[in-house]
């Protein structure tokens, strides 16, 4: 019981406070939130790319912070249209696979990552038959506003 434990459950983003600004967004307030108080501790790691300063900051705070075998800043050019950054992006999508192989000790083939495609796309085509899009939109709404509430 988090009343029990003295949190209290209407303000779930009071102790990422101490490391990132109270004025974040609170998804990213309260993903912090949540990794440091073990909430994630079925993790192995944590990836995360430029989208905004927010994100950076959760990205470097939970590193710091929050007990994680792997992690990786995956880098986001910073002008889409640049003639250059697809090749960037590119790079980056390979360092990546390098990086996950490094951690893993395991050589990951296109093929691997076609079959890992393959079984996303089929556990989101089940999930879609069992759920009404209009309750996963209710649901996934319910969890960016309260993430630490069940949905019900």
């Amino acid at each position: 019981d988090q009343h029990a434990e003295g949190e209290n459950p209407a303000l779930p983003q009071d102790v990422a406070e101490a490391h990132i600004a109270s004025m974040y967004c609170p998804y990213c307030r309260d993903t912090l939130a949540q990794g440091l108080r073990g909430k994630y501790d079925y993790l192995d790691g944590i990836v995360t790319s430029k989208t905004c300063q927010h994100i950076m900051q959760t990205y470097w705070s939970w590193i710091l912070n929050v007990p994680t075998a792997y992690h990786y800043f995956l880098g986001m050019p910073a002008q889409v249209e640049n003639p250059h950054a697809l090749a960037f992006f590119m790079q980056e999508l390979a360092n990546f696979r390098a990086s996950l192989e490094r951690w893993t000790g395991h050589t990951i083939t296109d093929q691997d990552l076609d079959k890992a495609i393959q079984t996303y796309n089929t556990h989101r085509r089940l999930l879609r038959r069992r759920c009404p899009a209009s309750r996963r939109r209710r649901e996934i709404q319910a969890f960016i506003l309260f993430p630490w509430r069940p949905v019900l």
